[in-house]
């Protein structure tokens, strides 16, 4: 789908034609740059998002890392109460 539109605009059926004409080779070219400045932009934004989620990634391994800290506290905490619980039942 994206071959159809992008290449809708240019005329191939001159282009096949043994006489050249110079009028549609200067449009094919024109929409040929365009295309290229297009997807020059495009691969710029992608390497953009690219490194945008590579700090995004680092960032939340990051956040993991303290709440996987954080849960062993409560785990140890919470094993502890157990404990101290066993003892007072116990008495």
């Amino acid at each position: 789908m994206f071959e159809e539109t992008v290449f809708a605009e240019i005329e191939l059926d001159s282009m096949v034609k043994l006489e050249f004409n110079e009028e549609t080779l200067k449009k094919n070219f024109e929409v040929l740059i365009r295309i290229l400045r297009e997807l020059k932009m495009g691969v710029g934004k992608a390497n953009q998002r690219s490194s945008q989620n590579e700090r995004d990634v680092g960032v939340l391994q990051k956040h993991n890392e303290v709440l996987q800290s954080e849960i062993d506290g409560l785990k140890d905490q919470n094993s502890n109460l157990i404990e101290e619980i066993q003892k007072l039942k116990e008495k």
